[in-house]
């Protein structure tokens, strides 16, 4: 299943929902119109878990780390989770200096994640 086709793409799994984010930016110009998107279809699919696939992110403002705390959060509320991998060492580093890596669950490999996620 695709949802959005020019910022993401979303693939149904046993037990938890790949999005793998299509832009290689995750900005104040891009977040919102996915964050909505997402919203919606965590909302309406009734998916426990989330695997973000982020091989393709290269710049992440402000606006794009409080995407992924409002969705963790989103999830959370839902006994569910969320798991990122695909991570570009930019991004990691992003997140070490703002301490993200210790609040979000960050895998070198998918398979990583997915095993994390309970997930085949």
């Amino acid at each position: 299943m695709t949802v959005d086709g020019e910022r993401y793409h979303c693939e149904q799994n046993e037990g938890y929902l790949t999005l793998r984010i299509l832009r290689e930016k995750l900005d104040l110009f891009e977040t919102p119109d996915i964050l909505k998107s997402v919203e919606r279809v965590l909302r309406n699919g009734g998916y426990p878990n989330c695997l973000f696939d982020l091989e393709q992110v290269k710049v992440l403002d402000s606006t794009g780390i409080g995407f992924f705390i409002a969705v963790n959060n989103m999830l959370k509320k839902k006994g569910s989770r969320m798991a990122l991998t695909g991570i570009t060492e930019r991004v990691v580093e992003i997140f070490r200096i703002t301490r993200m890596n210790t609040y979000l669950k960050c895998f070198k490999t998918e398979s990583d994640a997915r095993e994390f996620l309970g997930g085949p």
